[in-house]
């Protein structure tokens, strides 16, 4: 019963470490096109298209701002949403790097498994 707690525990910190980013970071792109909708005056798949593209860092520079007002959301947009997929890499990162670290210290005997807790060996 405890052991199922603990991973049911590990599971739900991963699981919550990675919504709270990703739907941020959603939610920062779906404002993104609205508010290009409603400054460029661009239809929602164009705007879209660019939010996506500008969060991602592709900048395929096929659509761009014209105006003065979108120019400047893009300038804040851009810091925004780069810093999101950033700390969003940076997360996933992490999770493979632990992962990878926590199975060769079991390979080689240096993490011991005991009902739910952990010993490290020196």
């Amino acid at each position: 019963m405890m052991r199922t707690r603990l991973d049911h525990m590990k599971r739900e910190g991963f699981r919550s470490s990675f919504t709270k980013p990703i739907l941020l970071f959603l939610l920062l792109i779906f404002i993104g096109s609205f508010s290009y909708t409603y400054l460029e005056g661009w239809n929602y798949l164009d705007a879209l298209y660019f939010s996506v593209a500008t969060a991602t860092t592709l900048g395929y520079g096929d659509i761009v701002p014209i105006t003065v007002a979108g120019k400047i959301f893009t300038i804040c947009f851009a810091f925004a949403t780069i810093g999101f997929a950033f700390y969003f890499f940076t997360l996933v990162g992490k999770y493979f790097f632990t992962q990878r670290v926590k199975q060769e210290l079991i390979k080689a005997g240096r993490i011991k498994h005991d009902k739910g807790t952990r010993t490290v060996k020196a």
